[in-house]
């Protein structure tokens, strides 16, 4: 066979190779003049911008002069791709595809839409551009993906710099990644800058309470703490917080950081140190009181809890007294009176003169009564004071 003839159908071979590569190429492929005139479009971008190929082929169709791609500036792009022959690649928000409707061009209306965008220069052996293919792609998903995925990350960092208890994301070595400015305030920083500098693991805030000590308590499978304690603001003095913590780890298990809230509960600790004292107190008070003391429920008439001149008076012991009800100090005789009295007694306090009591030896003393009403580990009750005037 001749070689002239051998070259042609090598030559048809690769032209019909790449005729259906063009065809059947999942990518938004046309190919322009070196002038920017349509030559070509395959199937795939007349699906994508909905545009028949008799409607833009041949000298219809002119890149250049395409409205919407003038508003974009794109016009800049390419004749940097036709004058200096380099490939460029772009993205941008059409409300159509590649054609206008001022062209007249039967184009189906879609909605704004995004598209990436590569042009390729093709030229012949002496350099002299032959044509420019573009290849476009519908990445308007995509585009809302991230969209969305900033609006979260926008409302996500508000949340983070505006909320009132103090946030952190520390990692096991001891960077401060992120710190909001509740927490920086809380610890007497100006900003949350000059919080993130210091490192937990030479510098905490817990005198008591070591980094490794911290680290310790998310060993296993313990992802999650939840502890009180003291930390030492910039200026020396002392905070009570509730910190909780979780462990973030990567697929292994091990930990990539610590998300971490603070709460200042100082107020609520001092109120709770200032309540245990009170109590403390009145628990003396109540405890070495020379005159017998009890407290009852007022539903159920039980001791709740007596004084020690209580059990020294009437004979009884604590564990007794406990296990019995105002009732069982009282002569039968007096036991309705008694009732009555406790369901026609408004005032919450209280003096009652000329009662019987009866002690463990069966003896009656007469007793002056001074009770008021409170409330006792959650129940209603009674603080008695009993004074014998036998």
């Amino acid at each position: 066979m001749p070689l002239k003839k051998i070259i042609k159908e090598e030559l048809e071979k690769q032209k019909s190779f790449f005729e259906q590569m063009f065809l059947q190429s999942a990518t938004s492929t046309q190919i322009l003049d070196k002038d920017g005139w349509c030559l070509r479009i395959n199937p795939k971008l007349s699906e994508l911008f909905g545009v028949k190929p008799e409607h833009i082929e041949g000298h219809v169709y002119n890149i250049f002069k395409d409205e919407e791609i003038k508003r974009n500036g794109i016009d800049k792009i390419l004749e940097q791709v036709f004058r200096e022959k380099q490939t460029a690649s772009w993205e941008v928000h059409f409300d159509l595809g590649i054609a206008s409707e001022s062209q007249a061009i039967e184009i189906k209306k879609k909605k704004k839409a995004w598209y990436s965008n590569k042009a390729y220069p093709i030229v012949d052996q002496n350099g002299e551009l032959l044509y420019v293919i573009i290849q476009h792609e519908d990445i308007t998903e995509r585009k809302h993906s991230e969209e969305a995925q900033r609006e979260s990350e926008g409302q996500f960092r508000s949340l983070f710099e505006n909320a009132i208890l103090g946030l952190y994301r520390t990692t096991p070595d001891g960077r401060i990644l992120k710190v909001n400015q509740a927490l920086s305030k809380m610890l007497g920083y100006s900003s949350m800058e000059e919080l993130a500098r210091r490192n937990l693991e030479k510098e905490g805030f817990h005198p008591n309470y070591s980094r490794s000590s911290f680290k310790s308590k998310f060993q296993g499978d313990n992802d999650f703490i939840n502890i009180e304690s003291a930390w030492i603001k910039t200026d020396g003095s002392t905070i009570f917080v509730r910190e909780n913590a979780k462990a973030v780890r990567d697929h292994s298990g091990a930990v990539l950081y610590y998300d971490g809230t603070v709460e200042d509960i100082t107020e609520r600790k001092r109120a709770e140190e200032t309540l245990m004292q009170s109590e403390k107190k009145y628990r003396l008070l109540f405890e070495n009181n020379p005159l017998p003391m009890w407290i009852y429920d007022l539903k159920t008439l039980k001791f709740l809890e007596v004084n020690k001149a209580a059990v020294k008076s009437y004979g009884y012991s604590r564990e007794e007294f406990l296990n019995m009800t105002i009732k069982d100090i009282r002569p039968e005789s007096d036991v309705q009176a008694l009732l009555e009295n406790v369901v026609n007694t408004r005032t919450d306090y209280n003096i009652s003169r000329n009662w019987k009591h009866m002690k463990k030896s069966a003896e009656i003393i007469y007793v002056e009564v001074i009770s008021h009403t409170i409330d006792f580990e959650g129940k209603s009750a009674r603080l008695v004071l009993s004074n014998d005037i036998t």
